[in-house]
């Protein structure tokens, strides 16, 4: 491992740089950076807004400008995947820093897919909704307002009726790196279960209802906060 600032250009310069070192045929990045901060637009502070746009998007430029630099000098293709979020297409009330920034890191990637494919590099983003290790490091019982968003709601809303698991986002990853993949270049993978795509009145959990509670029940949180889970229909 080779800690560094995702946000920080010299730091992400020298870690890169002795990756390649040490992997001389390093082809793939994969990043996932970045912290949150929630905050009503009212009354936020800009220092919170910085922080977001920086640790998920600058961070996001930086990595593939490092990365790709070296691939560029030294001829070779290679595959860049950046991990976003659905709140980059929708709009999150009481999270729209995060929101903006996810944005721009999907939108970033598009136009570093259309400039370097030139080179033979692939830019591509996959964007998770709710993630299910949540629900051990957050909690499920949130209280509700106008600006938050609860477990249950996002449950409601999936007709898949399950949160996205670590195992999904790895496995996008690898397909999205791959050589299988080899012709897809400026996508935004979502792993939503199909929340993206149903119609926008409809909610699922209100014709086949599932509370958080009873997902909770046939699940326990493993290796990485990835949970094991059984859930069939009631």
């Amino acid at each position: 491992a080779i800690e560094a600032n995702a946000s920080r250009e010299d730091e992400v310069a020298a870690a890169l740089r002795t990756a390649h070192a040490r992997l001389p045929g390093l082809d793939i990045l994969v990043n996932l950076s970045g912290r949150q901060r929630r905050f009503a637009i009212v009354d936020f502070d800009p220092a919170q807004w910085r922080e977001q746009m920086d640790s998920y998007a600058l961070s996001a430029a930086l990595t593939t400008k490092h990365f790709a630099r070296v691939l560029v000098e030294g001829r070779r293709p290679g595959a860049v995947v950046h991990i976003a979020s659905d709140a980059a297409a929708q709009g999150e009330p009481g999270n729209s820093g995060y929101s903006a920034a996810k944005a721009a890191v999907v939108n970033f990637c598009r136009a570093a897919a259309a400039e370097l494919g030139v080179h033979g590099i692939r830019v591509n983003t996959i964007s998770p909704t709710y993630m299910e290790n949540n629900l051990w490091k957050y909690g499920y019982r949130e209280n509700r307002d106008a600006h938050s968003t609860t477990a249950q709601d996002f449950l409601s809303g999936i007709p898949l009726r399950r949160f996205c698991r670590a195992a999904d986002v790895a496995g996008a990853a690898v397909f999205l790196a791959s050589d299988e993949a080899s012709f897809i270049s400026g996508v935004d993978l979502r792993l939503d279960g199909g929340a993206g795509a149903k119609y926008w009145a409809w909610r699922p959990g209100e014709f086949n209802p599932l509370l958080v509670e009873e997902y909770v029940r046939t699940a326990s949180p493993a290796k990485y906060g990835e949970g094991h889970t059984d859930v069939s229909d009631p």
